[in-house]
């Protein structure tokens, strides 16, 4: 059985494990995504608050990601149909 990874909604690329090793190029990407990942965090906590939804915060976040041209990891990936993982309070 093969693990995959879903890059959009029109295209799945296969694994088979293998250590991938990376160059400059692609620490430049790492470093580029993280970026984008602390900026995202940074606004989301301004923009949670009590009352704000969990349906909210994901749009809110889908919105940045794609407003910076990235596409949401966790979407559609094994039939998940949101950009991020929420959890109320203290539920992991």
């Amino acid at each position: 059985m093969h693990q995959y990874q879903v890059i959009d909604g029109n295209e799945t690329v296969y694994r088979d494990g293998t250590i991938k090793l990376h160059g400059p190029e692609g620490f430049e990407g790492m470093r580029k995504a993280g970026r984008l990942a602390a900026e995202i965090l940074d606004e989301l906590t301004e923009f949670v608050k009590p009352g704000v939804t969990t349906g909210e915060i994901d749009d809110f976040a889908r919105g940045m990601m794609l407003d910076a041209g990235a596409v949401p990891a966790t979407l559609g990936y094994r039939g998940y149909a949101h950009s991020c993982c929420t959890s109320i309070n203290h539920v992991i």
